[in-house]
């Protein structure tokens, strides 16, 4: 059994690319045509996007061995995001609270900084740290529009850019998987 870390960060990877693209297709579905189709699957879909940053998270500090807080604030985020989330599901919480959305910018922020880290170290691609800076930029931008309102110009001009994210996550996946066969 291959027992190597970055194994379940490439996987985690590539299933989040996956999950996260869905999510932003239903989301910008709902938003347009209302949500009584894609709400359902749009929130279980964000439940498990929001958990798989975990490992993904746990990927990247492995790899770029960054200051213990950053990699803990990106867990509590993805944490407090998806129990909410999880809450909202079960009918007990209201999703647009504001711990969620504050933490949804945190999370973006903390892969900004993973990012940013990669890009000075030159320990990842400089195309892959970009579009892993503009794409969670980008989501930042939505979350923080969203609460003017969620049909706001800037909630799709950040979700736009975050599907950049899409992009990073497939790369990472790709880095990750490399190196768990070595």
């Amino acid at each position: 059994m291959n027992t190597n870390p970055y194994r379940l960060a490439g996987w985690s990877a590539l299933t989040a690319a996956l999950v996260t693209a869905f999510t932003i297709v239903t989301f910008a579905i709902g938003i347009s045509v209302g949500w009584d189709k894609v709400g359902f699957p749009n929130d279980i879909a964000s439940i498990v996007m929001y958990f798989l940053h975990i490992p993904i998270l746990l990927g990247l500090d492995k790899f770029l061995k960054p200051r213990p807080v950053q990699l803990w604030l990106g867990i509590l985020a993805a944490l407090v995001i998806g129990i909410v989330q999880v809450l909202f599901v079960g009918g007990i919480a209201d999703v647009t609270t504001l711990p969620a959305s504050v933490c949804t910018v945190i999370l973006t922020l903390v892969y900004i900084a993973y990012n940013w880290q990669a890009r000075q170290s030159q320990s990842l691609p400089n195309g892959l740290t970009l579009i892993g800076i503009v794409g969670n930029a980008g989501g930042a931008l939505a979350s923080a529009a969203s609460f003017v309102a969620v049909d706001h110009p800037l909630v799709w001009i950040g979700g736009l850019l975050y599907l950049l994210n899409v992009v990073w996550l497939f790369w990472m996946s790709r880095i990750w998987l490399r190196n768990a066969k070595g």
